[in-house]
C-alpha cells in the first residue's frame, strides 16, 4: 500500500512512518523539517502542508496519517 504521513520527521509521525515501513508499505513522508530515515520504500518531502501549490502530487494513496 501506498501511505502519506504528514509530520514524519519526528515523533508520533516518524514512529508511524518507521511501523508502515516495517509492515512491507511505501511510505512518503511530509513534513517542514528534514528526515533521517532511510529506506528503500520511503521518500520525503520537505515542505508546509500550508502551501497547497508546493505539496507533491503522490497518487494512488490508500492510507493518509496527518499528523502535522
Amino acid at each position: 500500500m501506498r501511505v502519506v504521513v504528514t509530520g514524519a520527521s519526528r515523533g508520533i509521525g516518524r514512529a508511524a512512518a518507521e511501523k508502515y515501513l516495517s509492515l512491507g508499505h511505501e511510505v512518503h513522508g511530509i513534513d517542514v523539517a528534514p528526515s533521517s530515515i532511510e529506506a528503500p520504500m520511503y521518500r520525503h518531502y520537505t515542505v508546509d502542508i500550508r502551501r497547497k501549490e508546493a505539496l507533491p502530487d503522490i497518487d494512488g494513496v490508500a492510507i493518509l496519517f496527518n499528523n502535522a
